[in-house]
């Protein structure tokens, strides 16, 4: 594969974000650039504090225009209520999730238009736009925004600079100087943002897959390969934690040991690809009845076992019995196929003394003639 190939594909698989998450992705970022933001207007409240504090105590009154300082009193006064606006901003709102974008669009609009305002006030004592590029650029090295926003946002805010300029500056050579300044600052911090934003979509991307990895190394290592159920780890774990939960709330639990009966003939006849694929079939059947208060998983070989929170022994033989019936209606070869349960009731014990209890009633029915169930009294 070329170098370029190899980008392209890069390109491809990290840009596009997927649009089942593409919500959590702006939720996300936009909550990142409100906080940032805050950032921005105190590092803005702050300039503009300083500029008043040496206009008034330093500077000749003659060589600046003091409606200055009331102009830079008024965005001080703006970027506070803001700052105080953005403190009160709940991100987990559904408010918040809807409008994200407008409020973050709307917040750098707003950003920019003060440092344009402030730029037309000062040409009365400078002839230069440096508040108006600096402000700029602080917005593209602290926000991340969709190129459609930030494209939107920079050309109203161009149009109000190219606009209204002339009437603060005279001075053609000046005037020119600052058009053309503009519209190369603008294009460069339109380059610069997409690029950021395009880091930060990459990024996303890039955790995103690190989760889903990590989700189903979970989930490899909680499930057995064959069957999809829970391994014999995870399922000894979470009757553990079922143990507790009755304990606690003194609720009914059951542990349900099943071994499909003449397995290893099966095995031995039609060979153990074939005896895969009935424990497949099998567990398909006992996956159908799990919910939030059955839980069920393969114990080992052909045992598998189920644990009922929560109900009674009416319904659980009934669960069981129906079960029973499900599995016989899976036919080897022409041959019924029936399992052996033995089912114990939780009265205090141990997870190994449950399983005990249960596995004693489980030999119960292999003695007595397997195909059946027989809980402990």
């Amino acid at each position: 594969m070329s170098t370029r190939e190899g980008i392209n594909r890069y390109k491809m698989k990290k840009y596009k974000i997927p649009a089942s998450e593409k919500q959590n992705f702006l939720r996300s970022i936009n909550v990142h650039n409100l906080q940032r933001s805050l950032v921005v207007l105190m590092a803005m409240g702050i300039l503009q504090l300083v500029q008043i504090l040496f206009y008034l105590f330093f500077a000749d009154r003659e060589t600046y225009d003091t409606g200055l300082i009331y102009i830079k009193t008024v965005i001080v006064a703006v970027i506070l209520v803001f700052i105080i606006i953005l403190k009160r901003v709940k991100f987990t709102s559904q408010f918040f999730n809807k409008n994200s974008v407008a409020l973050v669009g709307l917040l750098i609009l707003v950003v920019l238009l003060l440092s344009i305002i402030n730029t037309f006030k000062a040409q009365s004592i400078t002839s230069d736009i440096s508040i108006y590029i600096l402000t700029l650029f602080l917005i593209v090295a602290t926000i991340r925004v969709q190129p459609l926003v930030i494209g939107i946002v920079q050309g109203v805010g161009y149009a109000i600079f190219a606009l209204g300029m002339p009437r603060f500056q005279s001075n053609a050579d000046y005037l020119i100087s600052h058009l053309m300044n503009g519209v190369i600052i603008n294009v460069l911090a339109f380059i610069i943002s997409g690029m950021f934003y395009q880091y930060s979509v990459r990024e996303f991307i890039d955790k995103l897959e690190i989760e889903n990895k990590n989700a189903e190394l979970i989930l490899l290592s909680q499930r057995d390969g064959l069957t999809g159920l829970f391994n014999h780890i995870t399922i000894h774990k979470l009757l553990d934690e079922a143990i507790n939960r009755a304990s606690k709330d003194e609720q009914l639990l059951y542990l349900a040991l099943l071994d499909l009966d003449y397995f290893k003939e099966i095995n031995d006849i039609h060979g153990h690809k074939y005896g895969d694929e009935v424990l497949t079939q099998v567990s398909l059947k006992i996956k159908a009845i799990t919910n939030a208060r059955v839980s069920a998983g393969r114990y080992g070989g052909d045992e598998f076992m189920i644990f009922f929170e929560q109900q009674d022994e009416v319904k659980v033989l009934g669960v069981l019995k129906d079960l029973l019936k499900q599995v016989s209606d899976i036919y080897i070869k022409e041959q019924e196929l029936t399992y052996s349960c033995g089912v114990s009731k939780w009265n205090g014990e141990s997870v190994d003394q449950l399983i005990e209890k249960a596995d004693k009633y489980l030999y119960k029915v292999k003695m007595s003639g397997r195909n059946n169930v027989m809980i402990s009294q």
